[in-house]
């Protein structure tokens, strides 16, 4: 199937650049398959209890791993482990091709945000973006994090779009039947402000709002049984992420995120590890990515605050700092493994950078106008 996607690619528009650009995409893409396919194999993860590496097959059937979370992701790698007896490295390409096709649609929801062709100095911000090794790493990866992504970027790809079809809610649903906390993080920070501030351009209101309900129960009773939390219960929320907090306090890379201020803890998910948090090579090119990261961040902070009335705003740029806050906020009273963070922040980081990546343009293109006007 990928194969032939590739030759349709490359026969139908062969002197198209954008095609050239997936092309390349897919084979660096498939360099992170095998990177996080070797990883696993020499430091163990989550990627073989999904390829069902620590469950007896014969005491265990099909359909009782047919449920939400976790157990989903079970249920459907199950005949390809049970039956058809295929290797852990199949499971890794089969996710690896979903993380793929996920980072399109990212790329397809970062032309409607900056724009098609974002160009300084000859080079392409936007797809020189599309190469951030932490995105393809995490999207490489055989697990739930190829799945969500794909599903997060289809569902802002529709919004943005206006496609307010079953395209929207199918990616929504599918993100509640695996992570629904993440579904709900969805629905407070798109679609309840979509539905406030741009009610005249829902086509179904009532359909929108039916839909919208329905995945926020489906997520809410998810999110309480997962969390084996009976009821709405503040208290015992609060007794669960300090547990799991706590929990952590015996890995390699756990962080004391409790005893840290507020800033500290949004610091720690959006920019830790840094090098002196490394003890493998690993972390030495985590940290130097997110030292990239810092320096974007700080230098939007920096056009933010001395440059705000001159930036073009819109609806969607103000719902993803929105999305990139609450995740952020909620995360770090869940997680104090460094390890975690960085797996965990893909979901919304990424989003996050296309915001500043607009912002910059703005000034580039700006500047360029006037340079221009200047000339003459």
């Amino acid at each position: 199937m990928v194969s032939k996607y590739l030759l349709k690619i490359s026969m139908t528009e062969k002197k198209s650049k954008y095609n050239h650009f997936k092309i390349a995409l897919f084979f660096y893409h498939m360099l992170f398959v095998l990177t996080a396919y070797y990883y696993v194999i020499n430091n163990g993860g989550d990627a073989l209890k999904y390829w069902l590496k620590d469950i007896d097959l014969n005491a265990n059937h099909w359909f009782h791993f047919l449920s939400f979370g976790t157990d989903l992701i079970l249920f459907l790698n199950y005949p390809l482990v049970k039956y058809f007896e295929l290797p852990l490295l199949f499971g890794f390409f089969l996710y690896g091709v979903i993380g793929y096709f996920g980072i399109l649609q990212f790329y397809g929801v970062s032309k409607k945000i900056v724009g098609e062709n974002p160009v300084f100095k000859g080079l392409n911000l936007l797809q020189i973006f599309m190469f951030l090794p932490s995105l393809h790493f995490w999207t490489s990866i055989l697990g739930k994090d190829p799945i969500i992504f794909w599903g997060i970027a289809i569902f802002l790809n529709a919004l943005i779009s206006k496609e307010k079809n079953l395209k929207l809610f199918l990616s929504l649903f599918l993100i509640v039947l695996i992570r629904p906390h993440v579904a709900l993080f969805l629905i407070i920070c798109f679609l309840v402000p979509y539905f406030i501030f741009k009610f005249k351009e829902i086509n179904n209101p009532f359909r929108y709002v039916f839909f919208t309900a329905l995945a926020t129960a489906f997520s809410t009773v998810f999110l309480l049984s997962i969390s084996q939390i009976e009821n709405l219960d503040y208290d015992k929320a609060i007794r669960f992420n300090d547990h799991s907090l706590k929990s952590l306090e015996y890995s390699n890379s756990y962080i004391p995120m409790k005893s840290y201020s507020y800033p500290e803890k949004i610091f720690a998910i959006n920019f830790r590890p840094l090098f002196f948090d490394v003890h493998n090579y690993w972390g030495i090119f985590v940290s130097i990515e997110n030292i990239f990261l810092l320096s974007l961040y700080l230098a939007f902070l920096f056009l933010i605050v001395f440059k705000f009335s001159k930036i073009k705003w819109n609806l969607f740029m103000f719902l993803i700092i929105f999305y990139n806050l609450l995740s952020s906020v909620i995360y770090v009273k869940r997680y104090s493994d460094l390890g975690l963070l960085i797996r965990t922040k893909n979901m919304f980081q990424p989003f996050m950078v296309l915001i500043i990546i607009s912002v910059f343009t703005q000034f580039i293109v700006n500047n360029k106008l006037k340079n221009e006007t200047e000339a003459y």
